[in-house]
């Protein structure tokens, strides 16, 4: 069998910008700069429905720091952590939180109360030169269950950001904004705000946030497969039933290119089919597929363009 691993990891591993995650990108960087140009933490909350690329996103900034590293002096070994990347944990407690912090930092010593993990923590931060931290997952505390313990968590998000003076950066799904600005307390410490959303079906406009993405993806698929002809991403009858597949979520859209892509690299004659795009739709799940029953891609056009212009 043909290997074809590292073609669709080099295709995996491409970022299209476009200009709803550009925006985003740079509300990110921005809350990084003002930190680091005021001296006062200037944080950022960005939200998005899972799989729309607040992790991709985060990951690109990470990947813009040196890696973490170990120096040696007086005091020992100490290891220098530019990122971190923390997620919430399910049913978070602040004492699991702190925890999590912890095993972030690769520290484990969790004896303790919340109060003095919090501390370790903070302390860890502060040693190993962290320059600006990630916090995922924080729709976990959206449950009206969890009041104590989002009262708990938000609160030690506060005294991270007061102690450690580095931006933090809180990923979550739209879920959060129900809460998080709700008290005073993260107002001030959190000025800047990033939205993701779903991809809106355009099939004519080139400068459209999907256009943009199919044709820049197209592009990077031809060129890694090396195929010579075949099918394009942004013609409408790809475009269409890949919208309708996908429901617009990046992630799901990104994990049918790759097997789309996949099948046509196997076959190995240097074309892309309408037929790869239907096979990759059979393997796989599709939880935000706009379709009640059946394949976009066996779909009449007409009937995916009447259900398309009768979305609100």
């Amino acid at each position: 069998m043909i290997d074809i691993t590292e073609q669709l990891k080099s295709f995996e591993s491409q970022i299209i910008n476009y200009r709803s995650y550009n925006l985003a990108y740079m509300t990110v960087m921005r809350s990084i700069q003002a930190t680091q140009m005021r001296g006062i933490p200037s944080c950022v909350v960005l939200v998005g429905p899972s799989g729309c690329g607040k992790s991709t996103l985060a990951n690109q900034i990470i990947s813009t720091y040196p890696p973490e590293s170990s120096e040696e002096d007086n005091g020992g070994v100490r290891n220098r952590r530019p990122t971190m990347y923390c997620g919430l944990p399910t049913k978070a407690t602040i004492k699991s939180f702190a925890k999590a912090l912890l095993e972030s930092l690769k520290f484990e010593a969790y004896s303790g109360d919340a109060f003095e993990l919090t501390q370790r923590a903070i302390r860890q931060i502060l040693l190993q030169n962290v320059e600006v931290a990630f916090l995922d997952e924080f729709q976990m505390l959206a449950d009206k269950k969890a009041e104590q313990a989002r009262i708990d968590v938000i609160n030690c998000v506060a005294r991270l950001v007061d102690r450690t003076r580095i931006p933090f950066v809180i990923l979550g799904t739209p879920d959060i904004e129900s809460f998080f600005y709700e008290k005073d307390i993260l107002r001030r410490r959190f000025p800047f705000f990033a939205r993701l959303t779903p991809l809106q079906l355009d099939l004519t406009e080139p400068g459209s946030d999907l256009q943009l993405v199919l044709r820049g993806l197209d592009k990077k698929m031809y060129e890694i497969g090396h195929l010579k002809t075949g099918v394009h991403l942004h013609e409408p009858e790809i475009t269409l039933p890949l919208f309708f597949a996908s429901g617009g979520i990046m992630e799901d859209l990104r994990l049918h290119l790759s097997n789309a892509f996949s099948f046509s690299l196997y076959r190995g004659d240097g074309t892309l089919r309408c037929e790869d795009f239907s096979d990759a739709f059979e393997i796989t799940r599709h939880d935000h597929c706009m379709l009640a029953e059946g394949n976009p891609f066996e779909v009449d056009r007409n009937r995916l363009l009447e259900m398309a212009n009768s979305e609100p």
